[in-house]
């Protein structure tokens, strides 16, 4: 069995990022499989970055867990995990713990 190598990283290189606590900025929900199929290609699409680049939403269901893909969205409807919120940003819990302050 070969030996694992683990990556190091270059002294170089910046510090860690800084903890901060972010919350979502909810854009919307979907409150059933049927609205998600109804209107997900038009609520989820559309939304361009700073440079122009398409940004996909982040979907989570009631349990907390992603729905990336149309199974998932199935299994929150077979385990009564709807609403499904959806978000593209988010934003500091405390403005002062991410040094915006």
């Amino acid at each position: 069995m070969p030996e694992i190598t683990y990556l190091k990283t270059p002294k170089s290189w910046p510090r860690a990022a800084t903890p901060c606590t972010l919350v979502p900025r909810w854009a919307g929900e979907f409150r059933s499989h049927a609205d998600w199929v109804n209107f997900a290609t038009h609520r989820l699409t559309g939304v361009r970055g700073s440079g122009g680049e398409v940004v996909k939403a982040i979907c989570v269901d009631a349990f907390g867990r992603r729905c990336n893909i149309g199974a998932d969205f199935r299994r929150a409807e077979q385990e009564g995990a709807f609403p499904i919120r959806y978000f593209w940003e988010c934003k500091p819990a405390k403005a002062e713990e991410c040094g915006a302050a």
